[in-house]
């Protein structure tokens, strides 16, 4: 058991939108405007062993230069801290990600697939490991949205 997940892990926003992240959570990156919406609000962390760790705080890792700080759609140094790891089961985390895929939201738009397609598989996963595998072979969960 670690203090951190083990890459690569999925980044769950509540009702609103998941993504795999491979960046350890000290060295994460996000697109400013994504950020300042809240990208990482009422979040968690997810990973292959099994483990959920709350977002507890997000936060640009340096000051941002004025032209950083005017081009939103920019990628910017993200630091993320992490509550304590608990054990998940993979029910708990599949009834996550259908909130997501099941919610009118701007997120379902834009996957390479079907939200219904892509929940049936996340639904017929039995460990951990399966679901972020199978977020893995789905290449427009791999970026942060806001």
């Amino acid at each position: 058991m670690t203090n951190q997940p083990t890459s690569p892990y999925l980044v769950i926003r509540r009702g609103i939108a998941f993504w795999l992240e491979s960046d350890a959570p000290a060295d994460c990156s996000a697109r400013l405007q994504a950020f300042r919406e809240g990208c990482y609000r009422d979040a968690f962390c997810f990973d292959a062993t099994g483990g959920l760790w709350p977002i507890d705080e997000a936060r640009l890792k340096r000051p941002l230069s004025f032209l950083e700080r005017i081009a939103v759609t920019r990628w910017v140094p993200i630091e993320l801290t992490l509550g304590p790891r608990r054990e998940a089961n993979v029910q708990e985390v599949v009834s996550s990600l259908a909130q997501v895929l099941l919610g009118e939201n701007e997120f379902c738009e834009h996957l390479p697939e079907s939200p219904d397609t892509l929940l049936r598989r996340f639904e017929a996963a039995r460990t951990p490991q399966e679901i972020v595998r199978i977020a893995h072979e789905h290449a427009g969960l791999t970026s942060p949205s806001g």
